[in-house]
């Protein structure tokens, strides 16, 4: 009982460590897009990356084996939801990177943890007392009070912000819901495919040159979301 009970919490410290790990890619990959997108548009620049990602997610699937195992999946609904709401994260966290200066969109970001918590009980079946529950009050508040004192207007930024942070939310329960029946390979193809279909059917409207120093910016966060998204699903695991 007490080995079960060691390895359980060991598997739960490599789950956070990875997660934390993730958490510090994306801050590097959020000062990368700040920079990019004040030049081009969020949807050329979020399209470029999703083919860069789906690449990635293509040479992971091959490596383990025919292409087509990757389609296997026993929550293929679950899948595709979670790729659209990864793009729909995406954009709107791009969009609200124009706007919002990065340390208040960092404090709008961290209630993500939050949501997780609340939509953890309606997809998960997970319980939350009230010491949780409190928690996350709080937790809401004090991002409240930390980007607006006093509660002044809320600029349409800043509503973007909120809105990502759900649908990341949305996103990571519904990573965990999968994790118990398909593959991280799995996940990944479906993020990939799901986000490249969606995101060039709209940016290749958007497309305009970029200058070398932009596209090696862009290149940059090609590299980052590949590696902040595969720790992100190996810690749901």
């Amino acid at each position: 009982m007490t080995t079960a009970s060691n390895a359980a919490e060991t598997n739960i410290g490599k789950g956070v460590a990875l997660l934390l790990a993730a958490t510090a890619v994306f801050g590097i990959q959020d000062v990368l897009t700040k920079i990019v997108v004040q030049n081009y548009s969020v949807f050329q620049v979020v399209m470029i990356r999703y083919w860069a990602f789906a690449l990635f997610s293509v040479w992971l699937v091959m490596r383990r084996g025919p292409i087509r195992n990757a389609f296997a999946s026993a929550a293929p609904r679950w899948q595709l939801a979670r790729g659209v709401l990864l793009v729909v994260d995406i954009w709107l966290f791009t969009e609200a990177l124009r706007t919002v200066p990065l340390g208040d969109l960092g404090a709008i970001a961290m209630t993500y943890p939050l949501m997780v918590t609340l939509f953890a009980i309606p997809f998960l079946g997970e319980r939350v007392g009230p010491f949780r529950a409190a928690a996350v009050i709080a937790g809401f508040i004090g991002a409240l009070v930390i980007l607006r004192p006093g509660f002044a207007t809320i600029e349409i930024g800043i509503v973007y912000g909120l809105l990502s942070s759900a649908a990341f939310a949305l996103y990571l329960v519904f990573t965990r819901k999968v994790a118990t029946v398909d593959s991280t390979t799995t996940s990944i193809f479906y993020v990939g495919i799901v986000g490249l279909v969606m995101t060039t059917a709209i940016g290749i409207f958007h497309w305009q040159p970029m200058r070398l120093e932009d596209a090696l910016t862009v290149a940059g966060l090609c590299v980052t979301m590949c590696i902040a998204h595969g720790l992100v699903m190996a810690s749901m695991r």
